[in-house]
């Protein structure tokens, strides 16, 4: 761990820093308030890693197989399609992706 003073080499003003915080964070979930479930899910799955590329991962039996993230479910899981052309949904730390 270090702090914005020591990494930047400048001193901050931390009510300042704060308060610039809080209203930036409040601008941003106001934001995405006003947005539906299918423009936050877009805006998210333009933002995946490795989307739509053959994709190697592990799963928790430390068993290799390949697919291809395809995005997520509208309970957060992660699509991935198999090489059997069917779609496996995952919850967050049940696959990892191997790079």
């Amino acid at each position: 761990a270090s702090s914005l003073s020591r990494v930047t080499g400048r001193q901050f003003d931390l009510d300042e820093l704060l308060t610039n915080l809080r209203s930036t964070l409040k601008l941003r979930l106001d934001a995405m308030n006003q947005k539906t479930f299918q423009q936050l899910q877009t805006e998210y799955e333009q933002l995946l890693f490795r989307k739509d590329k053959p994709s190697t991962f592990k799963n928790q039996q430390d068993e290799l197989f390949m697919g291809i993230i395809r995005g997520i479910s509208k309970e957060g899981k992660l699509l991935v399609e198999l090489e059997d052309d069917s779609i496996q949904k995952y919850n967050s730390k049940e696959v990892a992706l191997q790079y």
